[in-house]
């Protein structure tokens, strides 16, 4: 039988929550130590572009996966607000009813 334990989400959600806040202070030390000064001269001038890329890139990726916690921790809050104030037993045989969903199969670390 279908069951969600309200206690268990909101534990998910804190802990979506501090997840986002880490990924957030993440993005926040790379963003002022990943400027490098470059000068017209010597080596460090030939990588300059890929380095702002790569630091382009990683600022995108830390800022979309601290939104994308911290919005899931919003709505993991809202379900356990949910279904603590539900009436258990006849959202379980609703959600039963329902048609199971397959997981996608996208790896983490895929960048989607």
């Amino acid at each position: 039988m279908f069951k969600v334990d309200p206690v268990a989400v909101i534990a998910a959600a804190e802990s979506f929550e501090v997840s986002a806040n880490c990924l957030a202070k993440a993005a926040q030390y790379h963003r002022a130590p990943s400027q490098l000064e470059f000068f017209d001269k010597g080596l460090i001038r030939r990588i300059e572009d890929s380095h702002q890329e790569f630091a382009g890139l990683l600022q995108a990726r830390l800022d979309g996966a601290a939104a994308a916690l911290k919005a899931s921790a919003e709505e993991l809050g809202r379900v356990a607000t949910f279904y603590s104030q539900t009436d258990l037993a006849a959202a379980a045989r609703v959600d039963a009813t329902l048609p199971a969903v397959e997981r996608a199969d996208h790896s983490p670390w895929s960048g989607r």
